[in-house]
């Protein structure tokens, strides 16, 4: 073989290898990025897996709990019965209970202001509650009432800003 055809197959044979060589590193690239990608995907699924369906799954146990705390103070009132108002403390405890077994769900400072606002409209329901059930009556009462509704509100509102997902 002539030199010039040496040369010529020389340099055909190194784009070759430099075509081959370059379809190998993008595919090693591909590779390497899916696997990047998969890994990250795989860490966020076990963020909701571990994090976000059970704070989703808090939401409606709350309100709940919630909702029987208050229709036991109710009852209570209705049938004029103070021992099972005193009763209804076990229902707020639960509820505290719920709150405190949810630490990997909740943030530390949303559970710690639920939980206040909870124990606030628990004292002022439970001091409407005592005086109805005495007799009491007037404008004093009728704005405690509205005082401990507005509380009322403000509790599920909490649970259900608490336990539902932001958008970060």
């Amino acid at each position: 073989m002539t030199d010039s055809r040496r040369s010529v197959l020389d340099s055909l044979r190194a784009r070759l290898l430099l075509i081959v060589g370059s379809a190998a590193l993008a595919l090693l690239v591909t590779l390497i990025g899916s696997a990047w990608i998969a890994a990250q995907q795989t860490r966020d699924l076990r963020d909701v897996e571990q994090r976000l369906i059970p704070k989703l799954e808090l939401g409606p146990k709350l309100e709940t709990e919630f909702d029987h705390l208050h229709q036991a103070m109710q009852d209570a009132v209705a049938a004029q019965d103070a021992p099972a108002l005193s009763g209804t403390v076990s229902k707020r405890n639960h509820l505290f209970e719920l709150i405190a077994a949810a630490r990997g769900v909740l943030d530390p400072s949303d559970a710690a202001v639920l939980r206040f606002t909870i124990h606030d409209y628990y004292q002022a329901a439970e001091d409407v509650s005592r005086r109805l059930i005495a007799g009491e009556t007037g404008e004093g009462v009728v704005e405690r009432i509205a005082s401990m509704q507005a509380q009322q509100a403000r509790v599920e509102a909490l649970i259900k800003r608490t336990t539902g997902l932001s958008r970060g």
